[in-house]
């Protein structure tokens, strides 16, 4: 069994909560995919390249908690997730 680190890709999302307004930072220049689904799984933003980092608007989204996915997009077992919470 591989057991990968919590922080696989060393990602920052801030603020976190926002107002749907929030940056997703890497520490280095490897394109990720990232997506966001909401608590019913149901994806509210599909998948962008992401290189350094990307600021992203999901302001016309209801208050909650979603999921941002993030996945290597050379390697597609490496996947991590993070919980965004938008907060108007």
């Amino acid at each position: 069994m591989v057991v990968l680190p919590l922080d696989l890709f060393n990602v920052k999302i801030y603020p976190n909560p926002n107002n749907g307004n929030f940056v997703v930072e890497f520490s280095d220049y490897n394109e990720k995919d990232v997506s966001v689904t909401n608590m019913l799984g149901q994806t509210v933003l599909g998948a962008q390249r992401a290189t350094l980092k990307s600021e992203f608007d999901l302001g016309q989204f209801a208050n909650g908690v979603y999921f941002v996915r993030i996945g290597d997009v050379r390697n597609a077992d490496r996947v991590e997730f993070r919980q965004l919470v938008i907060q108007h």
